[in-house]
């Protein structure tokens, strides 16, 4: 096969995953962590809802990569209520954590980390909503 062709086969088996990645239905948990996409200046978000039963909650974002004017923002929201968030808002490289208090036993969480221009921006680049029920 020539290099033109395998590197558009290549690119194509590329594009399939991810679109097929980007469809797949978010599967149900007791803890979540989860990636945004990547800026156009090469930055990136995780976040993380730490749910295990022995130790305290946790909430957390961390904002990765090249430095894009754009903090990492983890949403959590129990039982539909209002959503609670933990900013990581010091530049690329600086993460933030925060104690989840009022999560019992069987509530159901949504989790997602968002890219966000500001403290009350418009979110970006989200992962995928993460679904399930506190241990």
């Amino acid at each position: 096969m020539s290099p033109h062709r395998s590197l558009a086969l290549a690119g194509i088996l590329s594009a399939v995953t991810a679109v097929g990645m980007a469809i797949a239905p978010a599967a149900s948990a007791t803890s979540a962590s989860a990636y945004t996409g990547t800026s156009s200046k090469g930055g990136y978000g995780y976040g993380w809802w730490d749910n295990d039963a022995s130790f305290e909650k946790t909430l957390g974002a961390c904002d990765y990569g090249s430095a894009d004017g754009l903090r990492a923002v983890a949403i959590l929201k129990l039982n539909g209520g209002a959503p609670i968030e933990v900013h990581a808002a010091s530049g690329s490289g600086s993460c933030n954590s925060a104690p989840i208090y009022g999560a019992e036993t069987g509530d159901s969480f949504s989790f997602k980390v968002c890219l966000r221009d500001g403290a009350s921006g418009y979110d970006r680049l989200c992962s995928s909503t993460r679904t399930g029920y506190v241990s």
